[in-house]
């Protein structure tokens, strides 16, 4: 009796193993992603975040009726450059326009 007993517990004990070495084999080929594949999951979530903002910065125009690079740093709290490349890029895409060449005095409405 206490054979059989030992023999279930062993089958037990085994399959409890055999379990946690499927799921470390999983994580491991989890953290083994391929460079491009761990790639495009982090470009993927910039792209993300960069809309985002970009999105926030357009929703200012509903408070304000022109927008400055301060504006968009202090509200986002990102850098110069940062927040300039967010301008450009909604200049582009056509949504607001520059006011002023350059300098402080720049300023950005909705189109």
């Amino acid at each position: 009796m206490i054979y059989i007993i030992v023999f279930f517990a062993g089958v037990l004990f085994g399959c409890f193993l055999i379990g946690l070495v499927i799921r470390e084999k999983a994580a491991l080929e989890e953290k083994q992603k391929k460079p491009d594949e761990i790639m495009n999951e982090w470009n993927k979530k910039l792209h993300s975040v960069k809309e985002e903002r970009k999105q926030d910065i357009l929703a200012l125009f509903k408070h304000q009726d022109q927008v400055s690079n301060a504006d968009i740093q202090s509200k986002l709290h990102v850098a110069d450059s940062t927040a300039t490349s967010y301008l450009e890029e909604l200049e582009k895409e056509e949504k607001i326009t520059q006011v002023g060449e350059h300098g402080r005095g720049v300023y950005y409405v909705r189109k």
